[in-house]
């Protein structure tokens, strides 16, 4: 089970804001920034982070990165993030696919789970987890 006594803001990050970062998106270095900085720490499964490889290596995303670079990211993340097993799985979202991301932030009792993803933010806020955007966390954290 995950610490109670923290002093760090837990943030599960999905994957499409993870490769806006790729991108350059500006909203992404405030929080990469944090997240270096120790004033944030990112939670991950084996799920997220294979997600995140499998959504990086597409086609659409090689044209605008290398794979050098994706990995160079990916591998740096997943070593600064903490790394949990989540015990059950919830189907909350519309898009099933999304719930790896909702398991991650209830099994690491997580602030945040920062998305772009409408079927994630429409849910707004669950079991202590307030489910925002970037743009939104740098303006209410950062």
């Amino acid at each position: 089970m995950v610490k109670e006594d923290r002093h760090q803001l837990r943030v599960v990050i999905d994957t499409n804001v993870l490769i806006s970062f790729l991108f350059g998106g500006e909203n992404m270095n405030r929080i990469v920034d944090a997240l270096t900085a120790g004033k944030v720490q990112a939670v991950v499964t084996t799920a997220t982070i294979t997600e995140l490889r499998e959504v990086a290596a597409r086609k659409k995303f090689t044209s605008r990165f290398s794979k050098l670079v994706a990995d160079h990211f990916i591998g740096s993340y997943s070593d600064i993030a903490l790394h949990v097993t989540p015990k059950n799985s919830v189907k909350i979202s519309r898009d099933n696919k999304d719930n790896i991301f909702l398991d991650c932030a209830i099994e690491s009792k997580a602030d945040y789970l920062i998305t772009g993803d409408k079927d994630l933010l429409v849910i707004g806020h669950y079991k202590g987890i307030n489910i925002v955007t970037p743009a939104a966390f740098g303006r209410m954290v950062l």
